[in-house]
């Protein structure tokens, strides 16, 4: 039976955030750097500040948009298209 990491971390008494996998800890990196509310950030911003792969990156964001943690828009300006992520 899978356990899960909330509830793993409430039974070891852990405070905060808590990961066990690679991947969980990639995720929570992530996801700390989108900002709540109104404000966003440029995905090159993100990808920048977590030294990842691109393939690894596009994985969890669009793990978290299914989960709708985060969503996303495009921005059309005179250069390349500008993806920008918030929080829900």
């Amino acid at each position: 039976m899978p356990v899960s990491a909330d509830y793993l971390a409430q039974l070891f008494g852990l405070e905060g955030d808590v990961a066990f996998t690679v991947h969980e800890a990639a995720r929570m990196k992530v996801l700390k750097l989108i900002p709540n509310g109104k404000q966003e950030i440029a995905q090159r911003d993100i990808l920048r500040s977590v030294r990842m792969p691109v393939r690894d990156l596009q994985a969890i964001l669009e793990a978290l948009r299914a989960e709708e943690m985060i969503v996303s828009r495009s921005e059309r300006s005179a250069g390349p298209t500008k993806v920008l992520w918030r929080r829900v």
